[in-house]
Parts: structure tokens; sequence; C-alpha cells
């Protein structure tokens, strides 16, 4: 992925210009696709005059990877801390994630950062849903306990 500077919306790896504000990535591009320097006037290949703006861009191929490898070692240094203690740990710990990962978050370009929120949205629905099947389940096995005593 790489990240336009000049209009911040995101592009695919081997895109030669932006898909956004149109510009060229590393240089500007002739009717041909000929690749010239970014001060060019003219294509050094078919001097061509007819040439696309250039912009300067982020690889963001690092990404990934670097969020999944800093995700593992807070998940690890949980488990570690959190291992044999009672579930509120687990909780703070859950919520401190959350903190960081919201933190990482507005660091990211504008279309990843609506992805991340939307998938953040259905996580939190989904959390939501199943603590209130757990409630349901709770509240009818302690009337049937109750039921069931003499």
């Amino acid at each position: 992925m790489r990240l336009c500077l000049t209009c911040r919306h995101m592009a695919p790896a081997g895109a030669p210009f932006c898909g956004h504000c149109g510009r060229s990535f590393g240089g500007r591009l002739c009717s041909q696709w000929h690749l010239s320097p970014p001060s060019a006037r003219y294509c050094v290949h078919c001097r061509r005059t007819a040439l696309s703006d250039p912009t300067s861009f982020i690889p963001l191929g690092w990404v990934g990877p670097g969020i999944t490898v800093l995700m593992f070692i807070i998940a690890a240094t949980g488990i570690w801390r959190v291992a044999g203690r009672p579930v509120e740990a687990m909780a703070v710990h859950l919520l401190r994630i959350g903190i960081v990962l919201f933190i990482f978050s507005l660091f990211l370009p504008p279309p990843v950062r609506s992805g991340l929120h939307r998938t953040a949205v259905a996580s939190i629905g989904f959390l939501g849903k199943m603590a209130g099947r757990l409630i349901v389940f709770a509240a009818r096995w302690m009337i049937a306990q109750i039921k069931a005593k003499p």
C-alpha cells in the first residue's frame, strides 16, 4: 500500500498513480506511461510535453506486520501478567489493549481508520450480544436452582 502525500488516500503498492487525485508516484508520466523525473518538463523517452503532476508517497507495507507483532507482544505480556488472577484483571488488560489500539488508530490513514472503526463497532456489538446471552443464561440457571430446592 502507498499513502499519497497530496490527498492522503491509499493506493495499491504497484499503482503508478493515485486513484483519487490522479498524481503519479515517483515521477511524471507521459501518455505512453514513460516515467520521467519529477522535475522534467518533457518525457525523457519520447519527448512529449504533456506530463502528469508528480507526488510523493509513503510505502505502508510495514503497517500490517508491525501492528501484528505489536499486538502479539501486548497480548503475551498481558497473558503473563493476568495468569492466575481474577476476571477483573483480564477486563482491565482488555481495556488497556483497547486504549492502545485507539491511540494507534489516530495515526492511520482515513480509509484504514474507517475500516478499523467498522471492525471495532462490529466486535463491540458481538461482545454485547454475548454478554446479554450470558446474563439470560445465568438468570435462568439461578431460577432453576431456586425452584429445585425443596
